[in-house]
């Protein structure tokens, strides 16, 4: 095939923060094609990184190596080798489709035509590949370490947090610098409300659709899902915090959330038998929460059926059920005359548990910052890390968790406030709460047990208090 119906296709790639825009690199390369006398049969392009790391696939690309491979190209024109490909085994990859289909690689900023079916030429590109990933392996050292840099210093990383904004200026070298991060006026309230509601058991589909029917916006736009809700309760942010891989660091900006509310929300959504019962269905006010003194597992309940009541049975083996509507009067009576009877009695919220579980992440998290520095230095070997990481990383989630199961549900304290002691208050108040909330109080005071019937054909009937084994999780 001659010069002139030499079939080219042109390909131009721009990821973050490159000066040379997609365009640009087109039209150069098309009056490149066009000196040499070529017909520019395909345009390629793609706007993501071409590098190992990189989180997008790149479809034009992808495309290219097809028509490649399909021998539709006699050459290849790139504005420079980086622009094609980062990733090397990638790159040899395509010098070898094209070696084999004896298509030629132009790269407009060396002004030469490459045939990788000569070795030279086959080295030279090799060669670009090779620095092409090398830069693309120090580029990413040096935005890790930038955000390990950022993280410690508390600064924010990448997009706008929900509930926060960040207020701008300009230095005397007139660039834009980031001043400071503040709570938005009318985003912080809601963040702050999401998590006490999820901390007080509150379903998070109910709080969906309360945001929706109220017109709050969400923080992506269209509508508020349970993903944005959970992570939003879950967020060490709002308690101006900054964590990157297991390392919590003070933030710049102020809490919108309580401590307390925080905790709450975690021991909420971490509950497994929360999740285990679908709580935006639930209607069970035991299930999963009472076990089988047997084989330990939860009960789950069992709807009436005929002449069978409603009961709760042991969710595997069957081991024991039992009539459901008595026990849960009997749980409900024992958990409101606890809260009723003392005038000054306050659920506790073991708070040297919650400072000792806080001391100790706060330590391991220390201690973890240390090796980190010392395998920097190059005192400790990447393997050692690792493995010194993992095992410190499990005791920092491991002393949170204790944190927040030690925390008073804040709904225990909305249902005794002002109430005086007074049984009845007290009951009313239970009983009108949703039943993940009062769920929530029942698991963090109570475990109950079911023992199996003695004699045949009573599993069914009215708890007998010597089948029902409750036992106290605080004093």
């Amino acid at each position: 095939m001659g010069e002139a119906q030499a079939r080219a296709g042109v390909y131009g790639r721009q990821s973050k923060d490159k000066t040379k825009s997609i365009d640009e690199q087109t039209a150069e390369c098309e009056a490149d094609a066009a000196g040499q006398g070529w017909t520019v049969a395909e345009r390629y392009s793609d706007g993501v990184s071409a590098s190992r790391f990189a989180t997008k696939a790149r479809k034009h690309w992808a495309r290219l190596l097809a028509d490649l491979d399909q021998g539709k190209l006699d050459i290849l024109v790139l504005w420079e080798s980086s622009r094609g490909d980062r990733d090397l085994p990638t790159w040899v990859q395509l010098l070898a489709t094209c070696r084999e289909r004896g298509v030629r690689i132009r790269i407009t900023s060396h002004e030469r035509t490459y045939d990788v079916r000569n070795g030279r030429d086959w080295k030279s590109l090799a060669e670009d590949g090779i620095d092409s990933a090398y830069e693309s392996e120090k580029t990413s050292v040096r935005l890790k370490r930038a955000m390990v840099a950022q993280a410690v210093a508390g600064r924010p990383q990448g997009h706008h947090l929900y509930g926060y904004e960040r207020v701008y200026g300009v230095d005397e070298r007139g660039k834009r610098v980031l001043l400071r991060v503040r709570p938005h006026p009318s985003q912080a309230p809601i963040v702050a409300e999401i998590v006490a509601r999820v901390g007080k058991g509150e379903p998070v589909l109910t709080i969906c659709r309360d945001l929706e029917a109220r017109g709050v916006p969400a923080p992506k736009g269209g509508r508020w899902l349970r993903s944005t809700v959970r992570d939003m309760a879950m967020r060490l942010d709002y308690l101006g915090k900054r964590e990157l891989r297991g390392e919590v660091s003070d933030a710049i900006w102020p809490a919108v959330v309580t401590e307390a509310d925080h905790l709450a929300a975690r021991r909420v959504l971490g509950d497994r038998s929360r999740r285990a019962s679908r709580p935006t269905r639930q209607k069970w006010l035991l299930s999963y929460l009472a076990t089988c003194a047997v084989c330990g597992e939860g009960l789950h309940g069992r709807p009436a059926r005929g002449p069978v009541a409603a009961r709760y049975q042991c969710s595997v083996r069957g081991c024991a059920s039992i009539h459901a509507a008595p026990l849960d009067d009997l749980v409900t009576e024992v958990v409101c005359r606890y809260l009723a009877a003392d005038l000054k009695l306050r659920p506790p919220s073991n708070d040297a548990v919650v400072l000792a579980a806080r001391l100790e992440a706060e330590t391991r998290q220390t201690e973890l910052g240390q090796w980190r520095e010392s395998a920097r230095r190059g005192e400790t070997t990447p393997a050692s890390l690792a493995h010194i990481e993992a095992g410190l990383l499990d005791d920092i989630k491991a002393a949170w968790r204790r944190a927040e199961q030690a925390t008073t549900p804040p709904v225990m304290l909305d249902v005794i406030d002002g109430a005086h002691g007074r049984l009845d208050v007290i009951r009313a108040r239970f009983v009108a709460l949703p039943v993940a909330a009062r769920r929530d109080i029942i698991a963090s005071l109570l475990d109950v047990k079911i023992l199996r019937a003695t004699t045949q054909g009573r599993e069914d009937e009215a708890p007998d208090p010597e089948r029902v084994d409750i036992a106290w999780r605080t004093p």
